[in-house]
C-alpha cells in the first residue's frame, strides 16, 4: 500500500473523507512546494556558478591588460576626461588623519604636479580630494588650491618610504630645488616615526626625525630653528644613549606643531582662506 493511501486511509477513519483528502493535499502541496524550493535552489546555484565564472574571465581580462576601463561612474566620467570626483569649490578641511605631507610656497598647484611627476590629474574639492587621497593610502595625493601662501601635497609621505634617509632626501632636493621654500613632514604612530625638515631656496636648512621602532635618530641635520628654539625643542632626542627623562621624545603632536610654525597646521588653525578645488593625482 502507497504512503499517499495509508495516509488517506488513516485519515478517513479519525475525521472523515474529507478531512483526509485535506490532510492528503496538504502533504503534497508541501512535497511540491519543496520540490519547487530545490529547482529555485538549484538555479540560484547554476547563477552564482556562471556568474563566478564570469567575474573569473573578468580578473583575466584585465591581468592581461590593465587598461581596460572599469565600469563605475567614476571610470566612466575619467573616460570622458571629466572629473570623477566633486568640483564644487568648498572650503578647506584639516587633514590630521594623512601621515605625510609637503608645504610648498612659490609655486602653482600645476607646476607642483609636474615637478613631482604626479600622474592622472583630475580637479576636486577639499571633500572628495581627501577622500580620494585618504582611500587610496600610498597611491593617490591631493594637491590643494593655495591656502595661506602655500600649496599643500597631502598623503605625500617623503620619510619612511625609500631604503635609506640618503635615497629620500635625494628625491626631496629636486623637488625643493623648484621653489622658493618646502617642509616636509611625516608621523606615524605604529612604527613611531616622526619626521620634519625645511628646504629654503632649494637648500635643506633643516632636518630632524625620530624612529621610535629602533629608538634612533632617523635625521639631524642644520642648525636648530627660531621656531624649534621657541618650542624649547632643543632639548629633543639627539643621542639614544643619554637619559630619556631628559630629553623630549618627539610623537605626532610635535610634528603638527612644527607644520603650524613653518606653515600650515594640519588642523587648519589660524589659516583664512577662500573656497577652491584642487586635484587628485596617482602617485
Amino acid at each position: 500500500m502507497g504512503f499517499f493511501d495509508t495516509l488517506f486511509k488513516s485519515a478517513s477513519r479519525t475525521i472523515g473523507r474529507e478531512v483526509g483528502k485535506k490532510a492528503v493535499n496538504a502533504v503534497v502541496d508541501i512535497i511540491d512546494g519543496d520540490d519547487d524550493k530545490k529547482k529555485k535552489t538549484s538555479s540560484r546555484k547554476t547563477t552564482a556558478k556562471k556568474t563566478a565564472e564570469k567575474e573569473t574571465v573578468r580578473e583575466e581580462a584585465k591581468a592581461e591588460n590593465p587598461n581596460i576601463a572599469a565600469s563605475s561612474p567614476m571610470a566612466k566620467a575619467a573616460s570622458k576626461g571629466e572629473s570623477p570626483y566633486d568640483t564644487t569649490p568648498d572650503m578647506p578641511r584639516p587633514f590630521v588623519n594623512f601621515n605625510g605631507w609637503l608645504c610648498i610656497k612659490g609655486g602653482t598647484p600645476q607646476e607642483i604636479i609636474k615637478t613631482l611627476g604626479l600622474k592622472n590629474s583630475y580637479e576636486a574639492n577639499w571633500e572628495s580630494g581627501l577622500e580620494a587621497a585618504e582611500n587610496a593610502f600610498m597611491e593617490k595625493v591631493f594637491v590643494s588650491p593655495l591656502i595661506g601662501g602655500y600649496v599643500l601635497v597631502i598623503g605625500y609621505i617623503p620619510f619612511g618610504v625609500k631604503n635609506s634617509v640618503k635615497e629620500e632626501l635625494a628625491v626631496l632636493d629636486k623637488i625643493a630645488d623648484k621653489f622658493d621654500e618646502m617642509t616636509c613632514f611625516a608621523t606615524q604612530s605604529t612604527v613611531d616615526i616622526h619626521v620634519w625638515a625645511k628646504y629654503v631656496g632649494g637648500k635643506l636648512k633643516r632636518g630632524y626625525g625620530w624612529l621610535g621602532e629602533s629608538g634612533e635618530v632617523y635625521l639631524n641635520e642644520g642648525n636648530l630653528t627660531p621656531e624649534e628654539f621657541k618650542l624649547g625643542y632643543n632639548k629633543l632626542i639627539t643621542d639614544p644613549n643619554c637619559d630619556w627623562d631628559k630629553v623630549i621624545i618627539p610623537d605626532t603632536e610635535h610634528v603638527f606643531t612644527m607644520a603650524k610654525e613653518w606653515g600650515i597646521a594640519p588642523d587648519l588653525s589660524d589659516v583664512n582662506s577662500t573656497e577652491g578645488t584642487g586635484f587628485v593625482c596617482d602617485i
